[in-house]
């Protein structure tokens, strides 16, 4: 009876403890949200206010945040503003590679995104991106003509 006491009160301290442990962990993720929230809040405030500085400032302000990123970084975020500048513009270049790819399935992405840079008067620097638009057209293309060649075969 003795032992049977000892193992229940060590059972209850068992899941007292992995309760406890279990609320630890709970408040800690709250606490990681309630971070990233203010995280969030901050950068939100941070924008409001860049918005409001005149254009010279702000020019300012983006050449040194380029400065102090990495190439891989600063590309990325040039996609970034690309799509969010110009989303009619993104959709149509799609749309035209993925045309440009259906026509002609031996044509190269990177060959691709020069025609499309020439056709429509975009940067030298946004190549790299056109690329991985063409790289990611082709895909879509080569993956929808398989399944199209499979539900034939079906």
């Amino acid at each position: 009876m003795q032992g049977d006491k000892k193992e229940i009160k060590m059972s209850k301290k068992n899941t007292l403890l992995d309760k406890f442990e279990e609320i630890i962990e709970a408040e800690e993720e709250m606490d990681g949200k309630k971070e990233r929230e203010e995280d969030q809040d901050k950068l939100t405030s941070l924008a409001l206010e860049i918005s409001l500085l005149p254009v010279k400032e702000k020019k300012k302000f983006i050449e040194v945040l380029f400065k102090n990123i990495s190439d891989k970084e600063r590309q990325k975020l040039m996609e970034t503003i690309f799509r969010i500048i110009n989303p009619e513009k993104y959709t149509k270049i799609s749309f035209k590679l993925e045309k440009m790819f259906e026509k002609n399935e031996d044509l190269k992405p990177y060959l691709a995104a020069r025609i499309i840079r020439n056709y429509t008067n975009i940067p030298l620097k946004m190549l790299p991106f056109l690329t991985k638009m063409a790289q990611k057209a082709k895909d879509r293309v080569r993956k929808r003509q398989k399944k199209m060649k499979k539900e034939k075969n079906d």
